[in-house]
């Protein structure tokens, strides 16, 4: 079970650096069920993550996770239901064109 855990969080790190290049960024963990994609940019992570799950993906805003000063920003993200790479390339290709126009 391990792997195929390790291996759909593969596919979905891969995926998001395909469809958005560098406007994310992760940080290598070896366990749990989630992926936090921190933003490399801008600190509209709650409006992004909103905007993800109006398109059925499990997201989270980062900051939702902080209290006071030194926020991060970007995206907690389930994974658990990817069952291929172009799943994952196909889910997070739905919300990129709102995603884009949020942080520019």
């Amino acid at each position: 079970m391990r792997a195929l855990y390790q291996t759909r969080r593969d596919w979905m790190i891969a995926a998001l650096r395909e469809v958005y290049g560098d406007l994310f960024f992760t940080e290598q963990n070896d366990g749990g069920m989630h992926i936090v994609a921190f933003l490399t940019r801008g600190s509209g992570d709650r409006e992004v993550a909103r905007c993800w799950q109006e398109q059925q993906l499990q997201v989270n805003a980062l900051s939702e996770w902080y209290r006071g000063s030194g926020k991060r920003y970007g995206l907690v993200m389930g994974y658990n239901n990817v069952r291929s790479y172009q799943e994952a390339l196909d889910l997070l290709e739905r919300p990129k064109r709102q995603t884009l126009a949020l942080l520019s």
